[in-house]
Parts: structure tokens; C-alpha cells; sequence
């Protein structure tokens, strides 16, 4: 699968997964999912040519795999990197179009602003919940003096998890998930009506204090940080 299709795949079934929560729960999800109704093409090719994508490069297209509706774009790289990149990916999320590219650098080049803005929404919508909650100030957070194990256990006792049902650590400095499948056993809890209101709330202070930077995935995206 192309990244930038995959990447507004996983935003779109996020979304899905958010609406289909217990029955009666407030706000056991992260946050209310996106408008269901898509956007109309036309809307979304004009928003596209006003963001700096011509409308000879823009043509409708159907994802093989998943069998979605897709924007295929065929910018030069110079018009691309001219272009309202950012509200691309305003655009992409809110639109529940995928944005596919004719060259893999172009897709490459893309996709960290839709990381970046799906990152924005989830802060946004984490301490949203917190303040709510009144948890905010009480949220475990990493000062980078803590060993990163102890931080891991009290982050996970913050959220109501076992010490290292949810977590280790790597190397020393880095964070994962300790089970491969702790997101889809997750979803198959949700599916099943079982609460699943401890992953929420890892997942809410992951997104408002930025500690996804220090998750393994991220080791060599800052050369300071590769301990």
C-alpha cells in the first residue's frame, strides 16, 4: 500500500473505531470522529487548486486494496513544494478522501503533514478530555532525569494497567507497546462492550504531552535523541 493511502487509512479507520464505542460512554473515546459525509469532489478539487494543485493535476481514483475513493495528484515536485501543504492535510483528514501521488517521493514528501496535523487534532482533543476530566496537572510526565522504566510504571499505574502490561523499554530511553497486538486485542475488547477506558487514557497522555517522540519509532528522527 502507498503511504500517504495508508497513512488516511489508518485516520479513517481511527475515526470509525471511535464512533463505535460502549453505548452510554461520554467520552471513552478520544474524541468525536470526523463528519461522516464526505465532502463533495468538486469541493474538495477546488479546495486542492486553492491550496496550489492545479486541476489538470487532480483526477479521481479507487484504492486497490481497500476499495475507496481516492484524489490521485500529479504536481511537478516544484508545485508541490510550493503548495499549501498543510492544508492538504487539513484537507485530507477533514474530506475523508485519501491523496495519492505520482512518485513515491511525493508521497514520502507529503506525509509528514498529515502526521503532523492528525498529532495537532489528537493534543487538542487528549487535553481537552484531561482538563475535563480534571487530570491534567496530574498526568505522569517524562523529564528526561526519570529512568524511563520508572516513568513507564508510573504511567502505566496512572492509567490503571499492571507495571509493564502496556509497556517496556528499550534500551534504556525508549518506549513500545509490549504486545504487538495490544491495539487490535484492544479493539476487540471495544467490540465486545468491554471498556476499554485504560487505553484512552494512555493514549490521551501520550497525544498532550508529546511522548510518542520518545517511542522507538522515532529514535532517529532527531539525531540528539539516538541514545
Amino acid at each position: 500500500m502507498r503511504v500517504s493511502t495508508k497513512i488516511a487509512i489508518l485516520f479513517w479507520a481511527a475515526s470509525l473505531a471511535g464512533a463505535c464505542g460502549p453505548q452510554g460512554a461520554t467520552h471513552e473515546n478520544q474524541r468525536a470522529p470526523a463528519a461522516k459525509i464526505k465532502m463533495d469532489l468538486d469541493e474538495v478539487r477546488s479546495k486542492l487548486v486553492a491550496a496550489g494543485i492545479p486541476a489538470t493535476a487532480i483526477r479521481p481514483g479507487k484504492d486497490p486494496d481497500y476499495d475507496i475513493d481516492i484524489l490521485i495528484l500529479s504536481p511537478t515536485d516544484q508545485m508541490l513544494a510550493k503548495a499549501d501543504r498543510d492544508a492538504m492535510a487539513k484537507l485530507q483528514i477533514d474530506s475523508h478522501y485519501a491523496f495519492d501521488f505520482a512518485t513515491e517521493e511525493q508521497r514520502v514528501a507529503f506525509a509528514p503533514f498529515v502526521v503532523a496535523e492528525n498529532a495537532r487534532r489528537d493534543r487538542e482533543a487528549a487535553i481537552a478530555v484531561l482538563s475535563q476530566d480534571g487530570k491534567l496537572d496530574k498526568v505522569p510526565r517524562f523529564d528526561g532525569r526519570e529512568p524511563m522504566s520508572a516513568f513507564a510504571h508510573r504511567l502505566e499505574q496512572f492509567c490503571g494497567f499492571e507495571p509493564g502490561e502496556a509497556l517496556r523499554v528499550v534500551d534504556l530511553h525508549w518506549l513500545e507497546f509490549n504486545n504487538p497486538s495490544f491495539g487490535r486485542e484492544t479493539a476487540v475488547a471495544q467490540a465486545e462492550g468491554r471498556s476499554i477506558e485504560s487505553f484512552w487514557c494512555l493514549k490521551r497522555v501520550i497525544d498532550a504531552t508529546g511522548l510518542s517522540r520518545h517511542f522507538i519509532g522515532n529514535r532517529f528522527r532527531n539525531p540528539d535523541d539516538a541514545t
